[in-house]
């Protein structure tokens, strides 16, 4: 005997809901009469404004000998309809699950022993309507089949059965595309990745469709749409192009900062959980993090010097599911870097079992500072060897005045980096308690980091580490903006040159490249007031590590958002205006003619050339 779970939604339209309720009810006592199966209706209200009282007495009226077993939740808020399903399913166990729409009617009888008979295929995951949308465009929206004979890309949520041993084991709908739209797409290519087979059947069906969508809001209906389906491009816009499932995935993190590639582990578990049996490749440019990422079986790391070129993308997005290159995201966002990396691959992050893991490796390690009997002590870090990178290394004389604040209030202070034999650094490595710069492997560092009381440094990877770690931090900023690198605000601050009015002037940077100071002195950092440091330090710690954002940060994030709707406003002049984009201009100038001319020609000559293409594409009326 067999249990089946069947889950519906409410959402408003009370007398639809009632209809509902009237066709359900009997359907399922019918089906548990004639197999004696078990079956669990759940009824989820996803509006908690509406009384839905009266369909619940009239689904119990209706149900008078007890024949199936009706469950009603009720979140007192609307959790969207993948995480409404997630959630019935996770309230009952069962054999089978089955979701229905509450504006579904189905209207031949045995519906639901025809949707169970391709379920007893090992192989077969979920069984959905042959009359119901299962073609997906090239835009990942879904379109009835042209006939019964095509294969299947997805199978429509509004009438969807499964085995729960599988979802179980593999999950129902993707907790990271939220409330509605582009899930069922998605959990059908993932079952499909993983080897299973979705199939449909002819169920004769009226779907009055868009009854509960029309009680949202248009604008904000749409915008959920557009975030999901950019998300669903993430996953599989290679599905879209190529039709085909590979199950691997490729991610080229080669990065010259391996700070940047440590904010990738939160996303490579997510990863893990959406794509359980794929063989997810990770190419790395540093190996001491390797086993860090080398989380199971599933992956394969290999070194590489080098990230991925468009050239290369293209190429080897034939032959896998997703290609991810850590050098194409969008570095100039705000956004806190871990979260920028996760959305560029459409997920989120899960920072829980990257901290998780990352502190069971470290733990095999040892920190040095235990056999000294040290136990409450600080980190500094201010050695910086990115040459390429202006507005970052603040002189590491300006961090002389911290050490007595340090001391003062008990701690031990520790210096970490490279080995830098600088006269400004070796006073600076006088004035400390220890000096093990030079003396850790990547392990010690992460250890020393992990188990400190405070971080003080500048935007780099140790920073990123204590941030991981939830260590109360310091961090001094240039030209970078501290929101893009401090995640942890309840116990983090950030400083920088307030009196400059050219702050974070990276972020100002469309494309991904190294900062460069356009006014070229770099006084974000080299004119930084070692008292300002001193002052902040103190006042963070007398706070407990709990102290206001800085109001000048504020209005600094708020320019750079004001900055970012100006250049949408040109990009939308462009579109209209331009016949032949100077993008495009450049990249023909640039790329095209290369290897012929370019290179030997100077700054000058390069720009003549662009006009003469420039007047060539007008001539044609390229667009």
């Amino acid at each position: 005997m067999s249990h089946i779970a069947v889950s519906t939604i409410l959402f408003y339209k009370n007398d639809v809901s009632k209809k509902f309720i009237q066709f359900i009810v009997p359907s399922l006592i019918d089906y548990v009469v004639s197999t004696q199966d078990q079956v669990t209706l759940i009824i989820t209200n996803n509006a908690p404004d509406n009384d839905v009282s009266s369909i619940v007495d009239l689904a119990n009226q209706l149900n008078q000998d007890k024949k199936i077993t009706i469950k009603f939740l009720d979140h007192r808020e609307n959790v969207g309809f993948s995480k409404g399903h997630n959630l019935a399913f996770q309230s009952t166990p069962s054999d089978y699950f089955l979701l229905i729409n509450n504006d579904l009617f189905i209207t031949e009888p045995h519906w639901l022993e025809k949707m169970l008979t391709p379920l007893a295929e090992e192989k077969v995951a979920w069984v959905g309507a042959t009359n119901s949308p299962r073609i997906l465009l090239s835009d990942g929206r879904g379109w009835w089949g042209e006939s019964a004979d095509q294969p299947s890309d997805y199978l429509e949520a509004s009438l969807l059965f499964g085995k729960s041993l599988l979802i179980n084991k593999y999950g129902l709908f993707a907790p990271d595309i939220h409330f509605v739209y582009f899930e069922d797409s998605d959990l059908a290519l993932r079952y499909r990745q993983l080897g299973y087979q979705i199939k449909s059947v002819d169920i004769q069906h009226e779907h009055l469709r868009g009854v509960s969508a029309d009680k949202v809001y248009g604008n904000r209906l749409h915008a959920i749409q557009s975030i999901n389906q950019s998300r669903f491009f993430s996953r599989w816009g290679n599905y879209l192009k190529n039709r085909k499932t590979h199950h691997k995935i490729l991610l080229n993190l080669y990065s010259v900062g391996w700070g940047d590639v440590w904010n990738c582990l939160p996303s490579i578990f997510t990863l893990l959980r959406d794509h359980p049996q794929a063989t997810i490749e990770i190419e790395l440019g540093q190996d001491f993090l390797f086993p860090f990422f080398q989380i199971n079986d599933q992956i394969i790391i290999r070194k590489t010097n080098n990230p991925l070129n468009n050239e290369q993308i293209s190429r080897l997005n034939q032959i896998y599911d997703r290609v991810f290159c850590i050098n194409n995201i969008l570095y100039g966002d705000l956004t806190y870097l871990a979260d920028n990396i996760a959305a560029s691959l459409g997920v989120d992050p899960d920072y829980r079992s990257a901290e998780s893991y990352a502190g069971k490796i470290i733990e095999s390690s040892s920190n040095p500072l235990h056999s000294s009997g040290i136990k409450k002590y600080a980190v500094i870090h201010c050695d910086v060897r990115r040459d390429d990178w202006e507005g970052r290394c603040v002189p590491p004389e300006k961090f002389l005045p911290v050490i007595n604040i340090l001391k003062k209030h008990g701690f031990t202070t520790v210096l970490v980096g490279l080995p830098n034999n600088q006269l400004n650094y070796q006073l600076l490595s006088q004035a400390v308690d220890r000096d093990l710069s030079g003396q850790l492997d990547f392990l010690q560092l992460a250890k020393v980091i992990k188990e400190a009381n405070l971080f003080i440094g500048l935007d780099s990877g140790p920073l990123h580490l204590a941030q991981t770690f939830h260590i109360p931090t310091l961090g001094v900023f240039g030209a970078t903006n501290p929101f893009s690198r401090i995640k942890n605000w309840r116990n983090s601050t950030a400083l920088m040159n307030w009196s400059l009015d050219c702050l974070g002037c990276y972020h100002d940077i469309i494309e991904p490249g190294f900062n460069y100071c356009i006014k070229r002195h770099q006084n974000c950092v080299r004119q930084i007031d070692e008292q300002q440091i001193a002052q902040a330090l103190q006042e963070f710690i007398s706070a407990d590590f709990q102290v206001p954002i800085n109001p000048r940060l504020i209005s600094l994030v708020n320019a750079w958002l004001a900055k970012k709707i100006q250049l949408r406003t040109r990009a939308e002049y462009l579109q209209q205006n331009q016949f032949f984009p100077l993008k495009q201009v450049d990249y023909v100038a640039n790329n095209v003619f290369a290897s012929v001319l370019i290179q030997s020609l100077f700054y000058k000559a390069q720009q003549k050339l662009k006009k003469i293409i420039y007047k060539f594409a007008k001539l044609l009326k390229i667009k």
